[in-house]
């Protein structure tokens, strides 16, 4: 890349960071609750040590909440998605134009537009995927740090670490693969590894409680514990819940443009082809689709598709007369529009809210920092201890029970609220259900039985939703 395109990158990186931090988000999904709490308690070392690390070296310094530092890592991890591609496409000789279509591509796709504002691991990992294949592609001095992020973020880095390794060797004018970068990424990985359980160890003992779940060595394992499957959503439709919505056009534009790249450039087309069938694969046999963020690793290699269409087309455009040279140029720029559209109905709107900390507002001001609440959202739990102080009841842990202790312990939990209520205690029941259990009979059984020996108030403070128990 030229010295304008390095520039015009970081800018537009800066940008992209900032209107990601900006736009509205529920801030939530998957896993985040739980990686909040870790980096809370400043517990490093549990299975994602290269996201939550990132948080402290963003929060403590500024002192902001877990919550914040942990969003604005997702969304740098989109940022550099985005960037790592433009450059790595710059750098397997892409002309600009094409190489900015994949990238956009990218940007605008669902699943980015919804990992990159949300806590949850996707984002990094996918945006460490991209900074390794542009660091390969341009064969930079930055290979081996590039590739230890890679590996420190998700334990399905080590699946992406051979096609890389083969990218740069078909790129590379030795024709050899890049051993001594990823030998090197791989002690670095775990360097940090051993430095993050050194400064655990002495700042938090007690966190130390799963010493198998941080190292890359762990992680490589995990992959092989995860064959089989151990997902539920499997299957045949996997390929359309957990790539084609969530990439949107970038899917259908990436696969057919590899197919095409594989006919004109194959020494460089198999890699990038095998890289995204292989995870594909790989995670249908485990049945995890997550709207997508398991196979946003693979978006530079799908971007590589993209701009392969794109080059084509507009290489045909300089084989017709001068009046027709807009139809391929307007025809891309119809693509991102649609893909922008596609992303924004999918990825932004139906994830813009509710903003978490108006809802703690809302819930001190009902509760005044005292009281019992239980609730099937691990989220609103984590957020009801640690910000209104509230002894917290997780319902969500007794789904686990054989389906014949559930009653009895359901039947404990509105024994207790209502011996609770009558001692004068303020006990209060989350209104707002998640999803899978709205309608489930047992859970809602537990509120009718709280309604049929005591009393349920309703409490509505958008976006707070609760029940309060009053004894008869």
């Amino acid at each position: 890349m030229t010295h304008g395109e390095r520039l015009g990158v970081g800018l537009g990186g800066a940008g992209l960071l900032l209107a990601l931090v900006l736009l509205p988000s529920s801030v939530f999904y998957g896993d985040g609750w739980g990686l909040v709490e870790s980096l809370a308690r400043r517990e490093l070392v549990l299975p994602h040590p290269g996201y939550v690390t990132a948080g402290a070296l963003v929060g403590i310094p500024t002192g902001s909440r877990p919550e914040t530092a942990l969003r604005l890592v997702s969304a740098l991890g989109g940022a550099l998605l985005v960037a790592g591609t433009f450059a790595g496409l710059r750098g397997l000789r892409f002309a600009r134009g094409p190489a900015a279509f994949g990238a956009l591509l990218v940007a605008l796709a669902p699943a980015t537009l919804f990992f990159s504002r949300h806590i949850e691991v996707h984002a990094l990992h996918a945006g460490c995927a991209a900074v390794a294949f542009a660091a390969i592609a341009n064969a930079s001095r930055g290979r081996p740090f590039a590739l230890a992020s890679l590996l420190v973020t998700h334990a399905s880095g080590v699946l992406s670490a051979p096609f890389l390794l083969w990218i740069g060797a078909s790129t590379s004018r030795e024709r050899k693969a890049p051993w001594r970068p990823l030998l090197l990424g791989a002690l670095l990985a775990l360097l940090f590894a051993a430095g993050v359980s050194a400064f655990q160890a002495a700042y938090a003992p007690g966190a130390l409680v799963h010493p198998g779940d941080w190292s890359p060595v762990h992680a490589a394992l995990r992959l092989f514990r995860w064959l089989g499957g151990s997902g539920s959503e499997g299957g045949t439709g996997y390929p359309v819940h957990a790539l084609l919505l969530p990439a949107g056009l970038l899917s259908a534009a990436g696969l057919v443009g590899l197919v095409c790249l594989f006919l004109r450039a194959r020494s460089l087309g198999v890699p990038l082809l095998a890289w995204t069938l292989v995870y594909l694969a790989f995670w249908a046999w485990n049945g995890f689709a997550e709207r997508g963020g398991y196979l946003m690793p693979i978006y530079p290699a799908l971007a590589a598709g993209a701009a392969e269409l794109a080059r084509s087309f507009l290489a045909r455009a300089g084989r017709v007369g001068l009046a027709w040279r807009w139809v391929p140029a307007g025809a891309l720029s119809l693509v991102v529009v649609g893909q922008g559209a596609f992303g924004v109905a999918r990825g932004f709107l139906p994830s813009q809210g509710p903003d978490p900390f108006r809802w703690v507002e809302a819930l001190r001001e009902e509760t005044r920092d005292e009281g019992s609440f239980a609730t099937l959202d691990p989220a609103h739990g984590s957020l009801a201890r640690r910000y209104a102080g509230l002894e917290v009841v997780h319902l969500s842990t007794i789904v686990a029970f054989r389906p014949a202790d559930r009653r009895p312990a359901l039947d404990a939990v509105a024994a207790e609220a209502l011996r609770l209520s009558r001692a004068g205690r303020r006990v209060y029941f989350d209104g707002d259900m998640p999803g899978e259990y709205v309608g489930h009979p047992e859970f809602e059984g537990l509120l009718d039985r709280l309604r049929e020996q005591g009393e349920l108030r309703e409490v509505a403070r958008p976006p707070l939703h609760l029940w309060r128990v009053f004894p008869r």
